[in-house]
């Protein structure tokens, strides 16, 4: 902290001063992009498995709505 304190500008900050701070900011940045990359094909999955069930609500309600003979489904 002392050592931002003495910058003059807070964008001469590149960051940890040694190599194991890096590698543990770049761990941790790492973590937080792969948890939000599976939180979206998370919600992407449930939107298209909410997608099906609806298509196929529909398609049972127009089945139902329209009865046809299974002689009429053959010609």
């Amino acid at each position: 902290m002392k050592y931002r304190e003495s910058l003059a500008d807070s964008d001469d900050d590149d960051g940890p001063q040694n190599e194991d701070a890096w590698l543990f900011e770049d761990l941790t940045v790492l973590t937080k992009l792969y948890s939000r990359l599976r939180d979206k094909e998370q919600l992407i999955s449930l939107i298209f498995e909410v997608r099906i069930d609806i298509a196929a609500d529909c398609v049972s309600q127009l089945m139902r709505s329209y009865p046809l003979h299974r002689e009429q489904l053959q010609t």
